[in-house]
């Protein structure tokens, strides 16, 4: 149950992270080079890459502390 919240809460903080620093840099690029449908697939995407990576990590730490 604890590794369910800490994980939501990491999950909450990373979609913070993204939606201030990320989606700025992506309006600024849709208003020269992107499409209206693009920027926010590609915004999508970089979340979901994020999300791949820190649950990599977990996995990799899961794996070596609980053998």
């Amino acid at each position: 149950m604890l590794i369910l919240v800490v994980q939501a809460c990491g999950n909450f903080f990373l979609l913070l992270f993204h939606i201030k620093i990320v989606f700025p840099v992506l309006v600024l690029l849709n208003t020269s080079t992107l499409s209206a449908i693009s920027a926010p697939l590609l915004s999508a995407g970089i979340l979901l890459k994020e999300n791949h990576a820190a649950e990599f990590d977990y996995k990799q730490v899961h794996k070596k502390f609980y053998k």
